[in-house]
């Protein structure tokens, strides 16, 4: 086929529009509607219709909120500083409460780029091999926060990180195929929690819950090394963590409000109340989850102190999860 001068090649012009596509959607948390999408890349929409079926089944682009409405994936979100420092600021106080109870190192994690970046660590012992540290990396199928961040994720978003960052082996434990693990991600979200006995550490163990408040896919753990979490600790470590979880949605739906950007964050969803600060699915000795609440502690928790926020709340999947 021959090429006239100055004209681009068919299949080059393609890669230009659908990088126009993807480049229109960069920074809008709340994403594009195909119309919009259209007008500011100046493709017909047909077209970009096309692009954007093609973007969601490969796992880069999601649907939004609203019907007709698409938004990069989360891992390819760029991290805002002002996001950022509202959730730290939001985590920090609790972090520190749960290292002093448990001794135990804390930490607060978010995806980024493929991966788990974690912004804020207090750590029990400075020292510790296992710890991780401020601003060090992890992988979403070996550590607990992984879990608790992709079990909020599309199955296409997930599959895309797990094909681009690959599943290397952590230990002898780690989980190292796609299907198991996206079976380990369903039992997250129908148990409550997760498991990660000597996945990414062989000498550690970890509990996370899901922040669902956060702007951003956002997790809270509790590291510890292997026997440090027995069956009656992991059972307060888990309702201690949600009640940090739920504290600091409050705090950032508060800040949200307030903020003059407000309309820049998006609205994720939140994690149902549960009784007396204890959840569904929390680990029994064995570490398995235990019964889903009944009925009438359900009914207790959208009553709890007779708040209407929390009767409100989204009853969305929640996440705990054991990490090394």
């Amino acid at each position: 086929m021959s090429v006239q001068a100055g004209e681009r090649p068919r299949g080059v012009r393609a890669a230009d529009r659908l990088l126009d596509v993807v480049e229109a959607l960069a920074g809008r948390a709340n994403g594009l509607s195909l119309t919009e999408l259209a007008r500011i890349t100046a493709i017909p929409k047909t077209t970009v219709s096309r692009y954007i079926v093609t973007l969601v089944d490969r796992g880069y682009v999601v649907r939004g909120s609203r019907a007709d409405n698409y938004r990069l994936a989360s891992s390819l979100q760029p991290l805002r500083p002002q996001e950022v420092a509202r959730l730290v600021a939001a985590v920090r106080p609790w972090l520190h409460r749960l290292r002093v109870r448990f001794q135990h190192t804390a930490n607060l994690g978010v995806l980024e780029s493929n991966g788990v970046t974690y912004l804020e660590v207090s750590r029990a012992k400075p020292g510790a091999r296992y710890a991780a540290w401020t601003g060090s990396r992890g992988a979403i199928h070996s550590t607990a926060l992984g879990k608790a961040i992709a079990a909020q994720l599309k199955e296409q978003e997930v599959r895309r990180i797990l094909r681009t960052a690959g599943m290397p082996a952590r230990t002898a434990m780690t989980i190292r195929s796609v299907d198991v693990y996206l079976r380990e991600l369903q039992d997250v979200r129908r148990r409550g929690f997760a498991r990660d006995v000597a996945e990414n550490d062989e000498a550690s163990t970890c509990l996370a819950v899901a922040l669902y408040g956060a702007p951003l896919p956002a997790a809270i753990s509790l590291t510890a090394p292997i026997g440090g979490l027995d069956a009656e600790t992991a059972d307060v470590a888990v309702a201690a963590l949600r009640t940090a979880a739920d504290a600091i949605t409050d705090a950032l739906e508060s800040s949200r409000a307030s903020s003059p950007q407000k309309a820049l964050l998006v609205r994720r969803p939140t994690r149902p109340r549960s009784a007396a600060g204890t959840a569904p699915g929390t680990p029994d000795a064995s570490g398995h989850g235990g019964q889903r609440a009944s009925g009438s502690n359900r009914s207790a928790t959208a009553t709890d102190g007779g708040s209407a926020k929390k009767a409100r709340r989204r009853s969305s999947a929640s996440t705990t999860v054991v990490d090394d």
